[in-house]
């Protein structure tokens, strides 16, 4: 949640999102894998990432309502995901593949990998 959407998911792989300040729903998303992880972006609240079981993410952008990215993570379950306080383009996730990885969100390229 940040002052401007609120998204909550379902384990159905189902993204909802409501505009806080119109109290109505914005758009709906959804995978056919379970979700496990949603994350806005700090910098550019816009954007929205998720994660499934599959180790798939994706990044939507709420002002176009579509997929920005979609990225093959993690090789197991996604666990976690973070996004840079200062560049918007920094994407972090974690799985249960034992890695953290580093995405370049604009390039869609995996920019770091560190295994635990």
């Amino acid at each position: 949640m940040n002052d401007t959407y609120f998204a909550s998911g379902s384990l159905d792989g189902s993204i909802s999102v409501v505009s806080v300040p119109e109290k109505k729903p914005l758009v709906s998303f959804s995978e056919p894998s379970r979700l496990t992880c949603l994350r806005f972006q700090v910098v550019k609240p816009t954007i929205l990432a998720s994660a499934y079981e599959t180790g798939k993410i994706i990044v939507w952008d709420l002002v176009t309502l579509a997929k920005k990215v979609e990225l093959q993570g993690h090789t197991q379950k996604c666990s976690g995901l973070a996004f840079s306080p200062v560049n918007n383009l920094l994407l972090t996730s974690c799985g249960l593949d034992g890695k953290i990885q580093f995405y370049d969100i604009g390039s869609q390229k995996n920019v770091k990998t560190i295994e635990t």
